[in-house]
């Protein structure tokens, strides 16, 4: 996710990414929260195919709903 960030030349402050449970296509889904800043966090959801990194805001049907269960996150700072 973060180098996705990096080629899009997006300016984060911190990542934290969690299993959602759901899947999409046969590949796993993992919503990331995205902080921007001034609070600014943004949700992206995530898919890996064949290699490739497919998020929500690419292809709208990746399933990015909210959950509000509170597994560990791991959170990563720029």
């Amino acid at each position: 996710m973060i180098r996705y960030l990096d080629s899009k030349h997006l300016d984060w402050r911190w990542v934290a990414c969690l299993h959602s449970g759901r899947s999409f296509g046969g590949a796993a889904v993992v919503r990331c929260n995205v902080n921007f800043g001034d609070p600014h966090i943004e949700a992206y959801c995530i898919v890996l195919r064949a290699g490739k990194l497919y998020t929500d805001h690419q292809d709208p049907k990746i399933p990015c709903q909210r959950d509000n269960r509170a597994p560990p996150a791991t959170i990563v700072s720029s």
